[in-house]
């Protein structure tokens, strides 16, 4: 060995403080990665949900008629919600009938709007409900308007069951399309707001809000993302955080 060479090397000290603040980093970045892993398969399913739903309604429209949910261009229900799901549950990939199998379907904490306690406050119930193959849960309601509604829970009854994070809405409703004949109209399934304005499009994915985050389904679909969880957004100019 030549004079002059030495041979160098990491103290344990040095190691150490080296765990340290690579531990430390991990534990500031891999909580925001693995929620945005979650979320991500979130949107996912519900797209995927979302497309099911569609593809079920228009094979029953073949069967039923075109325009046999709602009453003339209103938004009221002609049928019931069981009469709706009867309808459609031949072109769904259904494992359990909640109505058949309760225990299957009650959730391990129970569901809850956005703007109560968190541990949970509401139970939906199982009436209308089914699960399907991929564990999706869907619930056809009436709400006060007499419309159908739809809830969908992306992973089933289990947790976090809180709106807007693994429970959304849709809602059948009128929608106008222009063709090479002018302006049609044709019921459709939407996410709840759909078609709102920004400002009421934000109040209903609001978990401040009486509107329970019910719409959040909507800003996921057209801007594919769950970032309404990360900041506050103008949701007339911003598709996302810090834009």
């Amino acid at each position: 060995m030549s004079k002059g060479y030495r041979k160098t090397a990491f103290t344990l000290a040095e190691v150490l403080i080296t765990l340290g603040v690579i531990g430390v980093v991990a534990s500031l970045v891999l909580p925001g990665v693995v929620q945005r892993h979650k979320e991500r398969a979130t949107i996912t399913q519900l797209k995927k949900t979302y497309s099911v739903l569609q593809n079920a309604y228009r094979m029953a429209q073949e069967e039923y008629g075109y325009n046999f949910v709602l009453v003339d261009t209103s938004t009221r229900a002609a049928i019931s919600p069981k009469e709706f799901l009867d309808k459609i549950s031949p072109y769904l990939d259904i494992t359990v009938n909640c109505d058949e199998t309760k225990a299957f379907c009650v959730p391990s904490r129970r569901y809850h709007y956005s703007f109560l306690e968190k541990k949970g406050t509401n139970f939906w119930g199982t009436n209308n409900a089914i699960i399907l193959k991929d564990g999706t849960l869907i619930q056809i309601y009436s709400d006060y308007y007499a419309a159908i509604r739809i809830r969908v829970d992306v992973n089933g009854p289990k947790p976090p069951n809180h709106h807007g994070h693994d429970t959304f809405f849709f809602e059948m409703n009128m929608h106008t399309e222009l063709n090479n004949y002018g302006k049609i109209a044709f019921q459709k399934i939407k996410p709840l707001g759909f078609d709102t304005t920004p400002a009421q499009a934000k109040k209903l994915c609001s978990f401040n809000s009486s509107e329970q985050a019910r719409g959040c389904a909507a800003w996921i679909l057209k801007n594919d993302n769950m970032d309404y969880l990360h900041c506050d957004l103008d949701w007339a100019v911003q598709t996302k955080c810090g834009k």
